[in-house]
C-alpha cells in the first residue's frame, strides 16, 4: 500500500484573530498553527501566516503562487472573518474597515483570487474555510447599501460558482450560515479536522464526512459542515490508503 500519495504538496494556512475594527476572534491563530503542524506531518510544504493585514494577505498569496509551481496537490486553509456579497466570498484581513461596498474590493481577498492561482499550477486542490464567524461588518455595510444590494449580503459564505475539475472546497458550515469560533482551544470545525485529517486509510471525502458528523454532534446540530467537490480519479489519501 502507498504510505503517501506521490508528488509535491503545498499548503497556505492563514489564521486571522486580532481584528482591529471589529470583533476579535480567540481561535483562528491557534487553529492555523494546529492545522499547519498536521499538514507538515503529511509531507506538505507549509506556509503559515497569522494576523495578516490586507498587504500581508496579498503577499502571502503571491508567495503561495510561486510555491505552487509543479505541485500535484495544493491546499488552502483560512480561519477568520469573511462575508459574501451576491455570491462572491471575501476573506477579511485584520485591518479591514468595511463601511461601503467598494471597501471589500480594496481591503479583502476574494476566494476566487485564491482559487485562480491554485488552478493554474496544481493538479488537485483542497480549500478549507473555517470562516463566516459572526461580525458586525455585515450590519454596518448593509445600512450603507441600497436595499436591492444589501439583500445579497450575508455573514455566511456562498457555494463557489467556479466550474473547475479537480477542486474540493470544504466549508465549516452550511451556505449562508455562521460558524462558531468555539470556547475551547480550537473551533469546533478545526478541532474535528485535526482529529481526522491524518488518519490512514481515509479518502479525503471520508475525512470530511467524519468531520461533519463530529461537528454536528459537538454543536448539537447548530453547525453543519458542507463540501463542494469536483475531484476525479481514485481519490486523495492524505495519510496513505491503508
Amino acid at each position: 500500500a502507498r504510505a503517501k500519495a506521490p508528488g509535491k504538496r503545498v499548503a497556505l494556512v492563514i489564521g486571522n484573530s486580532a481584528y482591529r475594527n471589529t470583533v476579535a476572534l480567540s481561535n483562528p491563530k491557534r487553529d492555523a498553527d494546529a492545522i499547519a503542524a498536521k499538514l507538515r506531518s503529511l509531507d506538505f510544504e507549509v506556509v503559515v501566516r497569522t494576523d495578516l493585514d490586507s498587504d500581508g494577505m496579498r503577499r502571502a498569496l503571491r508567495d503561495f503562487r510561486k510555491r505552487l509551481r509543479g505541485s500535484e496537490l495544493s491546499l488552502f486553509y483560512y480561519a477568520g472573518h469573511a462575508v459574501q456579497l451576491g455570491g462572491d466570498n471575501f476573506l477579511l484581513p485584520i485591518n479591514a474597515q468595511i463601511e461601503e461596498e467598494a471597501d471589500l474590493r480594496y481591503d479583502a481577498v476574494t476566494l476566487d483570487a485564491v482559487m485562480s492561482e491554485m488552478e493554474k499550477s496544481s493538479a488537485s486542490r483542497l480549500l478549507i474555510l473555517d470562516a463566516c464567524r459572526d461580525n458586525p461588518f455585515v450590519t454596518q455595510l448593509a445600512s450603507a447599501m441600497p436595499r436591492s444590494r444589501s439583500a445579497k449580503l450575508t455573514r455566511g459564505l456562498a457555494v463557489s460558482r467556479r466550474d473547475t475539475v479537480g477542486t474540493l472546497i470544504a466549508y465549516a458550515t452550511s451556505p449562508d450560515k455562521v460558524a462558531r469560533d468555539g470556547v475551547g482551544r480550537n473551533s469546533p470545525y478545526t478541532a474535528a479536522l485535526i482529529k481526522w485529517i491524518d488518519q490512514p486509510g481515509l479518502e479525503i471525502g471520508e475525512v470530511f464526512r467524519r468531520v461533519r458528523e463530529e461537528v454536528i454532534r459537538t454543536t448539537n446540530r447548530q453547525q453543519i459542515p458542507w463540501e463542494n467537490s469536483s475531484l476525479v480519479g481514485d481519490g486523495i489519501y492524505l495519510a496513505g490508503d491503508e
